[in-house]
């Protein structure tokens, strides 16, 4: 499973998300979402989340084991455990998917909410689709 991210159809509303905080955080804050939307001009967004790399380098970075990839959805998992906050998966991200939680001091990035990615249920102009092709 992939995201597939029409950036041209994006309004900027938002609403994925607090929706991906609401589901892995309970809360609704746009700085605790795995999807980020910019505004780089009137108009114009930029959506920064995981592009599912066929390679994923934020893997191959943590030396400690903490980042695994799910199998069946593609989506990467952080073990909080295992993670010492080294950065190195931000470092490594081409697409700067990953980004830290302040206030858990860990690292977030899409797991894919196990294959029913709540940023597409309720992205309501069609920017977000779910790709279950490889």
């Amino acid at each position: 499973m992939k995201l597939k991210i029409s950036e041209k159809k994006c309004t900027g509303c938002q609403l994925c998300q607090l929706a991906c905080s609401a589901t892995k955080n309970l809360c609704y804050g746009i700085h605790r979402s795995r999807i980020k939307i910019l505004t780089i001009e009137e108009c114009i967004q930029k959506i920064t989340v995981c592009r599912g790399c066929k390679r994923c380098l934020c893997v191959e970075a943590c030396h400690y084991g903490a980042f695994t990839r799910n199998k069946h959805t593609g989506g990467v998992h952080i073990e909080g455990e295992n993670c010492q906050a080294c950065l190195a998966c931000l470092d490594a991200c081409p697409f700067k998917a990953v980004k830290m939680d302040c206030t858990k001091n860990i690292p977030m990035v899409c797991d894919l909410c196990d294959g029913n990615p709540q940023c597409v249920q309720n992205c309501f102009s069609g920017a977000l689709s779910l790709n279950n092709g490889k």
